[in-house]
């Protein structure tokens, strides 16, 4: 079961959280890499009077598929927090240009009763 943890960072520790969960969803994937590799051997060795050990293999093939699930949520999780610290960026550098007008009109408006 999987359930979903908030929490508050810095917006400047955002990239470092995202690439724990890279790194994180990385090493899975080696983990996974080398048991489906194993798992291949395994099954290729497999001979017709060893049938009973399909079950085992159907067991460990859903089982790396679990994994796999769990890797794409992190990646999930990923994207969707560096979706939250785009928009966040994307906001902040609009309301800077927004400052950024109001103070050059209201200059303007201040130059013209100047004159």
């Amino acid at each position: 079961m999987r359930v979903n943890i908030s929490f508050s960072s810095d917006v400047e520790e955002v990239p470092k959280a995202v690439s724990f969960l890279l790194g994180e969803a990385s090493r899975k994937l080696n983990e996974i890499s080398a048991d489906l590799n194993n798992l291949r051997f395994e099954v290729e060795k497999t001979r017709k009077e060893e049938r009973e050990s399909l079950e085992h293999y159907f067991s460990e093939i859903s089982y790396l598929r679990e994994r796999l699930f769990d890797i794409d949520n992190g990646l999930v999780d990923g994207a969707s927090i560096l979706e939250g610290f785009y928009n966040l960026e994307e906001k902040i550098a609009q309301q800077l240009e927004d400052g950024q007008q109001e103070e050059e009109q209201q200059e303007g408006e201040g130059d013209d009763k100047a004159d």
